[in-house]
């Protein structure tokens, strides 16, 4: 008969299959061996603290919707069409700057992340600060690129 820690009553357990004989022997041993060892108290979880944002799962995202604004040029119109249609809209000016900012980011962030792509396949920053890095490069290339092509 083993206790219960928990409810505090009785109940068979293994051990006790095995004092009777009614338990395979290696199960009888390991539980031998488990019973022998002190039991430890685990904290809750292993991290008490928020873990630090770190750029790498960041850029992630990014690619996703760089890769389907790429996938924009594949539109059965030509430019001018979708030009008079969006100028038939009467959009204020900070509308027309926000959607040009939306147009251009995906396409910085892939050329810049391509620039960093690039420096990867000469075997250059693959540790991990210099992964971190570069992607806070990526992305503050990528906003300034952004604001300026909007801006044009």
């Amino acid at each position: 008969m083993a206790v219960n820690e928990r409810a505090g009553d009785a109940d068979v357990s293994v051990g006790g299959a095995c004092w009777l004989g009614l338990a395979p022997a290696f199960l009888c041993d390991m539980l031998s061996r488990w019973e022998r060892q002190p039991r430890r108290r685990w904290p809750a979880s292993g991290r008490r603290t928020p873990s630090p944002i770190v750029p790498c799962p960041l850029t992630s995202p990014f690619t996703r919707v760089s890769l389907f604004s790429l996938a924009a040029l594949l539109l059965p119109e030509q430019f001018p069409h979708y030009l008079a249609m969006v100028k038939s809209l009467s959009l204020g000016p900070a509308l027309i700057y926000s959607a040009k900012f939306a147009l251009a980011f995906p396409f910085s962030y892939h050329t810049w992340n391509g620039v960093r792509h690039l420096a990867w396949d000469m075997g250059k920053g693959f540790k991990i600060p210099q992964v971190n890095q570069s992607g806070v490069l990526v992305l503050i290339l990528t906003l300034l690129s952004s604001v300026g092509l909007a801006a044009m």
